[in-house]
């Protein structure tokens, strides 16, 4: 019995780790087109996440069916399937932009 539970866990961890994949993509803004760099990218199901570079890029491990949740400083947090991530645009916020205090 205790083999066969072994088995099993062994079986269904190969499973799991074979759906995962490397989703990669860029962050631009709606507005200008330019890239978001230190855009975070969060895994809504596991909680990984990964920040954009200076060109917007970012990759991050997560299944075809995860959803992704894409925040930036002064601009509105977006929510989008993985496999629809490739160019994510996010918009400027402009209430956030009135409470910024210099």
């Amino acid at each position: 019995m205790r083999l066969q539970f072994l088995i099993f866990l062994v079986f269904t961890q190969c499973c799991v780790a074979m759906a995962q994949q490397t989703v990669s993509g860029r962050v631009l803004s709606a507005e200008t087109n330019q890239p978001l760099g230190g855009a975070t990218i969060t895994v809504k199901a596991t909680g990984n996440s990964a920040q954009t570079d200076a060109t917007g890029i970012y990759k991050v491990e997560a299944t075809a069916e995860d959803k992704l949740v894409i925040t930036n400083v002064g601009y509105i947090a977006r929510e989008v399937k993985s496999k629809e991530a490739s160019i994510i645009l996010l918009a400027i916020d402009s209430k956030s932009l009135h409470e910024v205090v210099v």
